[in-house]
């Protein structure tokens, strides 16, 4: 039987001046990853990493640098797990603010239905400077996990994982393209946006779902209802991070039962 195991981290939030906090927290993570036997045997063997937003703080290029150095591969190394076998998701503090910031709260303060979401998600110079919000999140993300396939990094991505005889694609969606920075700031998901991203996913076996903030929990706009319809349909599991509170760090998923 194949089974499909995984560790869920989210909110690392690096930033450059941070220097003591960022080796506290990440020293302990390691230590417990070394140790994760103590508390259970079968979580000896690792194949999947899955990081859910806000790698960074302010979406700059230094803290990606940061990220990729200090976390993504000590992280990798402790786990003995492939690149290839690493997921990661933009958060809201994957965007840069500075990017564009008047033309993005306006449009923000505008999308306010379903309908004004679609014609967004389909809208030439959205698509392309809500994406040059991520760049450098964008950028890091290639050299990262290259194995992603980045169709449009604005709206979301996937990549593919094999297990056995079983194709599990990861979908890597944007909840964060309307953040601006702001307390008013609404996560969304658009309808057009996960249909597209399924797309990707019509011979899989098993679908698996990442976005960064919890659908139908937080201040979503419009969409929220419709796409938990088709994430209930497709996704045979969903990961978020932004509540700051634990969910699953490590579990498994027979590829057998859910193919």
């Amino acid at each position: 039987m194949a089974f499909l195991t995984w560790v869920h981290l989210s909110d690392l939030h690096i930033e450059e001046k941070d220097t003591f906090n960022r080796s506290r927290v990440l020293g302990a993570l390691y230590d417990d990853i070394k140790n994760r036997e103590r508390f259970a045997p079968e979580l000896e063997k690792i194949n999947s990493l899955f990081f859910t937003g806000d790698m960074a703080y302010h979406g700059d290029q230094k803290e990606y640098d940061l990220a990729t150095n200090e976390f993504v591969h000590p992280l990798l190394n402790t786990l003995e797990i492939q690149r290839g076998n690493l997921f990661i998701i933009p958060g809201n503090h994957d965007v840069n603010c500075a990017t564009f910031q008047k033309y993005a709260v306006e449009r923000s303060e505008k999308l306010n239905n379903g309908e004004k979401i679609t014609e967004s998600l389909e809208d030439v110079e959205d698509v392309e400077l809500f994406g040059r919000r991520i760049a450098n999140y964008t950028q890091a993300l290639k050299k990262i996990a290259p194995h992603t396939n980045i169709q449009n990094p604005g709206w979301f991505c996937t990549a593919d994982l094999f297990i056995g005889d079983k194709k599990i694609t990861i979908l890597c969606l944007n909840t964060a393209w309307l953040c601006t920075g702001s307390d008013k700031d609404k996560p969304c998901l658009g309808e057009r946006q996960l249909a597209e991203a399924l797309k990707k996913a019509n011979d899989s076996d098993i679908v698996v779902a990442l976005f960064h903030h919890p659908v139908g929990k937080w201040r979503e706009i419009d969409d929220t209802q419709k796409c938990e319809i088709l994430l209930q349909k497709h996704c045979a599991l969903w990961f978020h991070g932004h509540t700051h509170l634990p969910d699953w760090p490590v579990s498994e998923l027979s590829t057998e039962k859910c193919g």
